[in-house]
């Protein structure tokens, strides 16, 4: 079965490039949650062990000037060694990466995620809850998150989720909270168990946790 734990998370006003350093297993596939204020470049993280990675979805907060994306990577895991994983989005007021690895996943890079959720520039007081198109299958991980102007984000988890992050900033006053679960999930609406103080953005990804599809050997019949 998959399992989602956090690699280490990097979230503060530093304008630009952030980085977070950990040593993943072999085989890991990894998983980013990037955000930055004042920014809203698409910018792909790049780690040290020439990962490249795709972007599964994209939100807007802060009246469309701040971007949280979630990527993944589109190689497992190579080598057993400290990794650095960067995100360089270029000139901002602030932001960061949670660095998130998945265990047991065959799949990579898009075909890692079976679909995905978001919710744009939500007013405060509203309660995070991006739909999936399907609802997920049972055995298969959540990842959540919500960016918002509270520091940290101070929200609470969906029931049965784990915390992966709950960080931020003071200026500007900036949240992001990423959450987790391995298998059980049974509604294609990902409700947090709390309304969000502030405006924020969300989303939600589902990662595919069954194997390929096999690949079938076609042969050209001898003539006896």
């Amino acid at each position: 079965m998959a399992a989602v734990t956090v690699l280490g998370t990097t979230f503060n006003t530093t304008s630009g490039t952030h980085t977070v350093t950990a040593t993943p297993a072999v085989g890991d596939q990894i998983i980013i949650v990037t955000a930055s204020t004042g920014n809203v470049s698409a910018a792909i993280p790049t780690d040290n062990q020439g990962g490249t990675y795709t972007t599964i979805v994209s939100a807007l907060g802060g009246a469309g000037g701040n971007r949280m994306m979630i990527h993944v990577r589109n190689q497992l895991i190579p080598a057993a060694s400290s990794t650095i994983f960067t995100h360089a989005p270029g000139a901002s007021t602030g932001g960061g990466l949670c660095v998130l690895k998945a265990t047991g996943m065959s799949r990579i890079g898009v075909a890692a995620a079976k679909q995905s959720a978001k919710e744009d520039n939500q007013g405060g007081g509203g309660t995070p809850a991006p739909v999936l198109v399907a609802v997920p299958v049972s055995t298969n991980p959540i990842i959540g998150a919500v960016f918002n102007g509270t520091s940290p984000a101070t929200m609470t988890p969906r029931a049965g989720y784990t915390e992966r992050a709950d960080v931020g900033y003071a200026t500007p006053t900036t949240g992001l909270e990423v959450i987790s679960l391995d298998s059980g999930e049974a509604s294609a609406t990902i409700t947090w168990g709390s309304a969000s103080a502030s405006g924020f953005a969300s989303s939600a990804v589902e990662l595919d946790a069954s194997p390929p599809a096999p690949i079938m050997e076609f042969r050209t019949p001898q003539v006896m």
